[in-house]
């Protein structure tokens, strides 16, 4: 049974984003996303149900800062330091959703289904 009200969409290119918490900042990469969530690749997950404000840097180097829920996290031992793989990471479901998000999720489904 599909949980997600929106289908993932792979990443062709890197998006990177930054977790902030307290004074601590930390490295993640967007491996897929979709109109309400998204999935990023880091070292470091946060318990289900944390929620915190991430910076996603677009293409463009627009760089939006969006409230997030954690609502999965996957830990194995494929992780590589420098690359980052839907093996490690965490789903997160957006608490708001800004419009420039919105527009670049938009025309990535636009350039991957046509």
């Amino acid at each position: 049974m599909e949980r997600r009200a929106y289908e993932r969409i792979p990443l062709p290119s890197r998006v990177q984003v930054k977790f902030l918490l307290g004074n601590m900042i930390y490295p993640g990469v967007v491996t897929n996303i979709s109109e309400s969530g998204m999935f990023i690749g880091t070292k470091l997950s946060f318990p289900v149900g944390t929620e915190i404000d991430i910076a996603v840097i677009l293409p463009s180097e627009e760089v939006l800062k969006i409230p997030v829920k954690v609502r999965r996290t996957i830990k194995s031992d494929a992780f590589y330091e420098y690359e980052y793989h839907d093996s490690n990471g965490m789903g997160v479901e957006l608490m708001t959703i800004p419009h420039s998000y919105q527009q670049f999720v938009s025309e990535l489904r636009n350039t991957y289904y046509c």
